[in-house]
């Protein structure tokens, strides 16, 4: 290689034939040409760039390109110039068409990311405002509740000091009434005191008149019989047929009960327990007899005739077979 760089200066200009149609142009009407100046040694390159443009040492090279007409380029002339071209104009064709696609790439990549963070702000931003709006409206709500129990408590505060002040100018008053009615409530108690006193006397009495009765009901009716209105009745706890039951009774002095009246029917009955039914003198032979061939008064029982025999409940007469087992009353006459 040379000691000395070489300088070149190029300068394209295009040649167009005026007057003629674009399909009478030829390649030589429609060129590009270009001055390539070779610098003499030991100058500068201010020195050279101004020879070659003053016209000294000029080199014409004839190089074709595409027209915007889709003309084809004309043949090189040289094969080694020609590649040499077409790659120089390929990479500068290729910077011209990737450097702004890729600059726009990057602007839209960047416009996207910016999109994105400004949207997922916007999202976070909202979130956040929409937690802070409920979380105000919470405690505003809390707020407006907690006023509403304060004003209540209040107005029931205000009513409560309003009666403690109508109690307290009424309490003298109220005072006078309840020592009035305590001295009246001792005067009634040593009043009931006294009449207490009186009826533990009367009830003292009437025990020992009742011991006496009782007394007096024992000596007119034996062992285990009870006295009422002159009449001694013996309860069984033991069962037996009807039968049975009136030749127990005969054995012991008496006979099946004969019900006479409504209050020895209520007596009767008071000495019987709910579920409890006993065999009396009643039974049916050519209509119902007592056991002491007497008929019973008209209306004092009612029965369907089902069986024979007749027995005595809390609530009601009924009849039963004879040869059933049931307790019995036994009736005697007390001694006077």
């Amino acid at each position: 290689m040379s000691e000395h760089p070489l300088y070149a200066v190029v300068n394209y200009h295009q040649k167009h034939i005026s007057g003629k149609t674009s399909s009478e142009t030829t390649d030589d009407d429609d060129a590009t040409y270009s001055n390539i100046h070779s610098p003499a040694p030991g100058k500068s390159a201010q020195e050279n760039g101004d020879r070659v443009r003053g016209g000294h040492c000029v080199i014409y090279t004839k190089v074709s390109l595409p027209n915007q007409d889709g003309v084809k380029p004309t043949a090189p002339t040289s094969p080694d110039d020609q590649s040499a071209r077409t790659a120089a104009e390929e990479r500068s064709h290729w910077r011209v068409l990737v450097q702004p696609t890729v600059l726009l790439l990057l602007l839209s990549a960047l416009l996207l990311i910016v999109i994105f963070t400004l949207s997922a702000f916007y999202a976070l931003s909202k979130i956040s405002y929409t937690k802070r709006l409920y979380a105000l409206e919470k405690k505003n709500s809390e707020a407006r509740q907690q006023t509403i129990h304060l004003q209540t408590e209040l107005l029931e505060m205000n009513n409560t000091l309003v009666q403690s002040q109508s109690a307290l100018r009424n309490s003298s008053e109220e005072k006078t009434l309840l020592l009035h009615e305590l001295t009246h409530t001792q005067m009634n108690f040593t009043q009931l005191l006294r009449n207490c006193t009186a009826i533990s006397r009367e009830r003292t009495d009437i025990q020992t008149k009742l011991d006496s009765l009782n007394i007096e009901a024992r000596r007119k009716c034996a062992f285990d019989w009870e006295y009422f209105n002159k009449k001694c009745y013996y309860i069984s706890t033991d069962v037996k047929s009807w039968a049975g039951s009136r030749d127990a009774c005969v054995t012991m002095g008496g006979h099946l009960a004969i019900i006479e009246s409504e209050g020895e029917q209520t007596y009767i009955k008071s000495r019987m327990q709910r579920w409890q039914q006993y065999w009396i003198g009643l039974h049916y032979l050519s209509g119902w007899h007592w056991i002491d061939n007497t008929r019973p008064e008209s209306g004092q029982f009612q029965s369907h005739n089902r069986w024979e025999c007749m027995l005595i409940a809390k609530s009601s007469w009924t009849t039963e077979k004879c040869y059933s087992k049931w307790q019995y009353i036994c009736e005697s006459k007390a001694i006077d």
